[in-house]
């Protein structure tokens, strides 16, 4: 372990759990304090506020045995301590995470030890009731039985396809011989996934209440898409935890969507499963609407691809090789992604069969030089009928008769002899014309053959056009999908901030939209993909979907609120787990720390909130009626960098020692005339907390961080903080105020 916390400085200092915490077995306790512990994302941001309280023994004198911790939180649940109050300042996505794994976690005992009768299994009957009522909503009127009492109920057989172990191909083929039409085997099995979807949301929701959420809208979705035909590439987390090693894997959970396809030839329907999965969304008006994801299983060498879409703009989420954490940067080692497969079917498959078609010896060339081939043959084929009509209607002279020469020898042998027998040759118009009949014949057999090869290439031509609008067609399908308008963003840390002012943070994985005043809708796609751009088989993809409204105010850090009659500075637990995620957030090399005094100047509260009175002007130091209360609101916030506070508000008498700097105030005055005497005494307080809160954490680091290293790289942070100007008015005035003067004895 890097680091070691020593929250046991405070260990005398506890908090009590709720009663629903108190509630839980060992058995659950452990199963939190295990997945906070395991999952890379819980484990930076909650798995500290799970408490072991009992001695921890060490492995190596370097980690602590978890596997004897987990052991003694079964054996004596009241080991663990959930620190619940600190659980409502954290990112609602992450709290959720850890709600729908345990909700995953439950409704997979539920179907696997569905048909037990063990007495320790009873609590299942009554939660296979409540997903069977969910499974009820969408389920086929085939699929469902009435019973006696006028309840109805699940057909028996349904139950079998519950198994989360089976893929969602498996289900369909099982299904096939089941005797329900094609239509209601497809309502049956997506009413058994969204009854999966629904119990975890709902049950997730409650656990998310008890853990210390505190979000009232809360909406969750377990997208599955691909081809839901074989999830043996993808990791089996569940079979390294001994609490789910004898369950299906959490993956079986996740919705898959299947619909009718239609074959446009046959027109014969098919069911199969969506390989891009799309919802829809609304925004709040005012507040900020964040979605959190979170990717359960996903295939090493296909890229993980969340495309958002909202008013023509596209907002593009992708995973890497190595974890399974989403970001704007495409960046992608080995494998296959959707950019890549878009380029090839755009500058390899269409290039190449534009080619063919339109290129300088593509078939439209060769189809017109066919063409213009043929015209030329008809038209030599009309010129030498012409001239045969010409031959045959020309007169002809008699032929010449060629007569032998008498010869002694040949007086009784010549064909001649005696009769004088001419030889008869062909005129030379007979000659003529059998040459352009032979020619005549010729042409018409090239026309033939012409003819065909043009038929051929058009027939090619035609095949090879619709080929070409079907993958002009998949490639706008693609874009459309991914979206047209890839917006353009700039990165800081772990913080990417959009032109529109949407943002995303790597590190909480959520994604951000602020409000802008109308109840816009935007659309998500999950997109899954094969190998290659045509392959049939499509990589599944498994991401939980998180949305949330949050407040104006941000989630923080830390904040505490610190009035001068509460004499007293010691630090309480949650004051002290604050302080160290401080320490801890200091160990990224991507984060950076800066430190900002505030003058709140004369307070006014409202509900325990602050804020600077307008209405009212200082009034001189009187020491009888002096009752002035300063406020002191340390705060630390945690996007891109680590943005702590100091603001200090005072009540409007001027303080005694506010004579001290009676001509500081002057000059402050002259520049900013709308400020008074307490705004820039408040100035002065803020400034030197400021420098007091940065030398406390300085002291803090080697008594709570446990290797020199570690030490370091957050001392070399701190002391790189620079106080220079106090804000006023909420920033709006920067100024550089004297140092505190502290009274004499």
């Amino acid at each position: 372990m890097r680091y070691f916390l020593i929250l046991c400085v405070f260990c005398s200092l506890t908090v009590s759990a709720q009663e629903e915490w108190d509630d839980l077995s060992g058995k659950e306790k452990a199963f939190f304090y295990r997945v906070s512990r395991k999952t890379d994302i819980l484990k930076n941001s909650v798995f500290h506020l799970f408490e072991f309280t009992d001695s921890i023994p060490y492995i190596n004198d370097t980690l602590p045995n978890y596997k004897y911790i987990e052991k003694e939180i079964i054996n004596d649940p009241s080991t663990l301590v959930l620190h619940r109050d600190q659980m409502a300042r954290k990112p609602n996505g992450l709290v959720c995470d850890l709600a729908v794994q345990y909700a995953i976690w439950e409704l997979n005992q539920v179907i696997q030890y569905r048909n037990s009768n063990d007495e320790k299994d009873q609590w299942i009957k009554e939660q296979l009731k409540v997903f069977e009522k969910y499974v009820i909503e969408n389920a086929p009127q085939s699929a469902i039985r009435t019973l006696s009492g006028g309840e109805y109920a699940l057909r028996k057989s349904t139950s079998s396809y519950y198994t989360p172990s089976l893929s969602a191909w498996d289900k369909l083929a099982a299904i096939k011989n089941s005797g329900y039409t094609q239509l209601d085997q497809m309502l049956c099995l997506n009413a058994i996934s969204k009854g999966m979807e629904k119990y975890i949301h709902l049950r997730s929701k409650e656990v998310f209440e008890l853990l210390g959420g505190n979000e009232g809208e809360y909406q969750n979705y377990l997208s599955a898409a691909g081809d839901g035909n074989d999830f043996s590439s993808l990791e089996d987390t569940y079979k390294k935890n001994p609490l789910t090693r004898a369950l299906p894997n959490e993956i079986g959970a996740f919705n898959f969507e299947i619909f009718e396809k239609i074959d446009k030839k046959t027109e014969k329907k098919s069911l199969e499963i969506k390989d891009v999965k799309q919802y829809q969304y609304r925004m709040d008006t005012e507040q900020k609407t964040v979605l959190h994801f979170d990717v359960y299983a996903y295939h090493p060498e296909r890229q993980t691809t969340i495309s958002i879409q909202k008013g023509g703009s596209a907002y593009i989420l992708y995973g890497n090789n190595d974890n399974r954490l989403l970001s704007p940067d495409s960046t992608f080692g080995e494998g296959t992604t959707y950019w890549r497969l878009m380029w090839q079917l755009e500058h390899i498959h269409i290039a190449d069969l534009n080619e063919k078609l339109y290129g300088k010896r593509g078939y439209k060339y060769w189809i017109e030089e066919y063409e213009k081939k043929i015209q030329a043959t008809l038209l030599q084929i009309q010129k030498t009928e012409y001239k045969i009509n010409e031959l045959r209607h020309k007169p002809q002279k008699k032929p010449k008769i060629k007569k032998k020469k008498w010869r002694k020898v040949d007086l009784t042998t010549s064909d001649q002899h005696g009769k004088g027998h001419p030889t008869d040759n062909l005129t030379k118009t007979q000659k003529k014309l059998n040459i352009q009949q032979n020619y005549l014949i010729q042409l018409n057999s090239l026309l033939m053959t012409q003819k065909q090869m043009l038929a051929q290439l058009k027939k090619e031509y035609e095949e090879a056009y619709f080929i070409l609008q079907s993958y002009r067609t998949k490639l706008d399908m693609m874009q459309k999908t991914l979206g047209l308008l890839v917006m353009d963003y700039e990165v800081e840390g772990d913080l990417y901030t959009f032109s529109d002012g949407a943002t995303f943070n790597k590190r909480t994985q959520d994604f951000t939209f602020p409000a802008d005043g109308h109840a816009s809708t935007f659309q998500l796609n999950h997109i899954c993909f094969g190998e290659k751009v045509f392959s049939t088989k499509i990589d599944e993809n498994f991401v939980h979907i998180n949305r949330t409204i949050d407040g104006v105010d941000e989630k923080y850090v830390l904040q505490r609120i610190q009035r001068d009659k509460e004499k007293s500075n010691k630090m309480s637990v949650s004051d002290s787990i604050q302080t160290m995620e401080i320490l801890m957030a200091l160990l990224d090399d991507n984060t950076g720390i800066n430190l900002t005094p505030y003058a709140g100047g004369i307070k006014v509260e409202s509900q325990g909130e602050f804020s600077r009175n307008e209405n009212l002007s200082a009034i001189p130091y009187e020491q009888e009626k002096y009752t002035n209360e300063g406020v002191v609101k340390y705060r630390t916030t945690y996007d891109a960098n680590l943005n702590l506070s100091v603001e200090v508000w005072e009540d409007q008498m001027i303080p005694v020692a506010f004579s001290n700097y009676q001509k500081q105030y002057v000059k402050f005055k002259s520049k900013n005339p709308t400020l008074n005497e307490i705004d820039f005494w408040t100035g002065i307080r803020a400034m030197e907390l400021s420098r007091k809160w940065l030398e406390d954490l300085k002291e803090l680091v080697p008594l709570w961080i446990k290797t020199a290293e570690d030490q370091a790289t957050i001392l070399k942070k701190l002391k790189k903080v620079k106080l220079k100007k106090v804000q006023f008015k909420n920033g709006a005035v920067q100024y550089k105020v004297p140092k505190y003067i502290y009274p004499a004895g």
